[in-house]
């Protein structure tokens, strides 16, 4: 990368130094470890041997060299010096500080890469994120990481190198695929990073990245690739729904009491609790807080060994109806073409946005679109089919970016539902079971005028009694 270097340095010296958006805490906090740890001046060598000393894992699975290869290229250089490594880490800051709106590797490499590939530069990247991703959400202080999987990573760099966006460089291609559906690319690096570097001192906020995802064991159709894009795709989604619940616990008399961090409850599980609108809605039903659906099926039209995982965030609470409604939410297929659906539709003057989700029990309707449906589970609650169309006026998500109009037909195997909205949200479900329960009990207990059994049977069939207490003869 020697070529590039003076260019490099040319276009650095035009721009804004990126150490200047780090608080003061942090660059005394790294000089502090420069000096006492390492006992390195600013401009001598930093190698990577000394490096990796700031990251005690049993085994690392080649992350280091990764990181290390990254800062590298930053930097428009060989090796590092303190002073490479904290621009570094301050434009890693600043890429994952702009997760809301893209991730501007274009700012944050100078150069357009000449002298390595898109396809390298995308693989190591991709391999870091994932790793920094498994990292942050093992449950050991010194975790032994595994090797990310390379044709995972591969398929990944296929799908960005098939996107669908104008792009005069490698660079702006990677900043479209991550601005159109995975904003959050930088933020468990970047976790990662503010932890071992600046993380005692630092009044910074560690990125959610790790806590947009169940944790192991809580789902069982997510592995860590499926758990780190689910990660990807809801980062945004969330973050904007966490703002929100805090400006409405900031502005309420007993916000601070309310618990505001992520939680991950399981609602529902089709095989434990049975596969049927009924149980759906028993168990979705009358929680408060937003939902994220993940769907496991068995697509009928092809021949794969990789299941297709759809799921969707739900931002608002379930509800009845005849019509489509909702907030906002996404869209998403974790396997085996992974692609992200955003929504496309801006709130109207009201604030509020509908349209995106329809649950009618009655007519055995559960499906999320907004013009039409994108994907829907059949009235037997057993099958379903999932496409993607040309957007009209009216769509509230976007069309698949990767590929053409399809449609297929599946065959549900699994279905999921996580509740996010904490202790709070839950306790809010509980209480209004328990009054459901004493409602339905003194109903039971009316005196109704002719015949007991013909007045229970009628209950029963209204819901209010189980069917099980009737003798249908």
């Amino acid at each position: 990368m020697g070529n590039s270097q003076s260019s490099g340095d040319t276009i650095a010296a035009n721009r804004p130094d990126p150490i200047e958006q780090l608080p003061a805490e942090c660059i005394r906090s790294f000089e502090q470890l420069c000096q006492d740890e390492w006992h390195l001046e600013p401009s001598d060598p930093l190698s990577e041997e000394t490096f990796r000393t700031r990251f005690p894992t049993v085994n690392d699975g080649g992350y280091l060299s990764l990181l290390y290869r990254i800062f590298c290229w930053i930097s428009c250089a060989d090796s590092l010096t303190p002073r490479k490594l904290l621009t570094a880490l301050a434009q890693i800051h600043i890429a994952a500080r702009s997760t809301s709106e893209s991730s501007p590797l274009s700012t944050i490499f100078p150069n357009t890469i000449a002298s390595i590939s898109a396809d390298e530069f995308l693989t190591t990247l991709l391999q870091a994120a994932f790793q920094s991703f498994c990292l942050l959400s093992s449950a050991t202080t010194h975790p032994s990481l595994d090797p990310a999987p390379l044709a995972f990573i591969e398929s990944l760099v296929a799908q960005i190198n098939a996107f669908d966006a104008p792009a005069s460089s490698p660079l702006e291609k990677v900043d479209a695929w991550c601005a159109h559906g995975a904003p959050a690319i930088w933020s468990s690096i970047w976790a990662v990073l503010f932890l071992r570097f600046f993380g005692a001192t630092s009044p910074l906020r560690v990125p959610g990245a790790a806590r947009t995802a169940p944790t192991h064991g809580a789902t069982t159709l997510l592995n860590d690739e499926r758990r780190w894009l689910l990660a990807l795709y809801l980062e945004r989604a969330m973050s904007m729904e966490k703002k929100e619940r805090e400006a409405k616990a900031a502005r309420s008399s007993d916000g601070a009491e309310e618990q505001l961090e992520v939680s991950w409850d399981l609602l529902y599980r089709g095989s434990e609790h049975g596969f049927s609108f009924n149980r759906f809605e028993y168990h979705c039903g009358n929680y408060s807080g937003p939902t994220v659906v993940l769907l496991e099926c068995r697509q009928r039209d092809k021949d794969s060994s990789e299941p297709l995982i759809l799921g969707a965030f739900v931002k608002t609470p379930w509800k009845k109806s005849k019509s489509f409604w909702g907030e906002g939410g996404a869209l998403f297929e974790l396997s085996p073409h992974p692609e992200n659906y955003p929504p496309l539709q801006a709130p109207n003057p009201t604030g509020t946005t509908s349209g995106y989700c329809m649950f009618n029990p009655e007519k055995k309707v559960l499906g999320f679109g907004g013009d039409q449906f994108r994907f829907q589970i059949s009235t037997d609650f057993e099958t379903g089919w999932y496409r993607s169309f040309a957007t009209t006026r009216q769509s509230v998500y976007s069309s698949s970016r990767t590929r053409g109009p399809f449609e297929t037909d599946f065959e549900l195997l699994e279905i999921e539902v996580f509740g996010l909205g904490g202790a709070k949200a839950k306790k809010s479900q509980a209480d209004y079971r328990r009054f459901e329960a004493k409602d339905a009990e003194k109903r039971a207990n009316v005196n109704v005028s002719g015949d007991a059994e013909t007045a229970r049977m009628v209950l029963a069939l209204a819901g209010l009694l189980p069917s099980e207490n009737v003798d249908r003869g």
